[in-house]
């Protein structure tokens, strides 16, 4: 971390800074990509000596400012990167705020759930405290092309916990969901600076 571009620091793979990833990519942000992979490199090392106020995982580092937490971190680089209608148009802005907290929620079940020790036992977390959720959203997108019928920052959390979804449920039970979370799935991924990081050897396995 020499040079002077904005570090994002959090665990290999996809987890609560995903979203974060997307926004930077999509804004054509020169970032490092900080991946913690051993634990000792986070909790002995990077925890005690990066000078963060309250340690944690995610972080940011953007020159002198230093932040943690997931929710602040995605609200700084929105702001300062984004475009204001990425955060909603008018009252729009609070649908995005609350799409937000149902998919972090929707990240933190679908975890808790692979924690469960049998396969019976993760499906049937999922059938009752995941699916019923996910038919609220597809009610609410409908015939949407984006969640808000134009794009927004949620449509990055959505990509990020909708891919994580549909590798863990069943394809028979997402069956129900492909004719409404896919097209959108795609039009998302689709767009040239997500296509792009896609596609690349930095964008991170489920």
């Amino acid at each position: 971390m020499t040079d002077n571009k904005l570090t994002l620091g959090y665990w290999e793979g996809y987890g609560k800074a995903q979203p974060a990833r997307y926004l930077l990519e999509l804004t054509k942000t020169p970032y490092n990509n900080v991946q913690y992979v051993e634990d000792d490199k986070w909790f002995k090392q990077d925890k005690l000596n990066l000078g963060l106020d309250f340690p944690n995982l995610p972080y940011v580092i953007d020159g002198e400012f230093k932040l943690t937490e997931f929710v602040a971190i995605f609200d700084y680089l929105s702001e300062k990167y984004g475009k204001p209608e990425w955060l909603g148009k008018g009252n729009d802005k609070y649908v995005v705020s609350s799409l937000r907290s149902l998919f972090d929620e929707l990240a933190s079940l679908n975890y808790h759930g692979s924690l469960k020790k049998t396969e019976e036992e993760k499906k049937q977390h999922i059938l009752d405290n995941i699916v019923p959720k996910y038919r609220y959203l597809s009610k609410f997108i409908g015939k949407k092309e984006y969640l808000l019928g134009y794009f927004t920052v949620a449509d990055l959390y959505f990509l990020s916990v909708i891919n994580a979804f549909k590798a863990t449920l069943p394809q028979d039970s997402y069956a129900e969901f492909a004719p409404v979370f896919d097209p959108i799935i795609h039009r998302i991924a689709s767009i040239p600076e997500i296509a792009a990081y896609i596609a690349s050897d930095r964008h991170p396995k489920q």
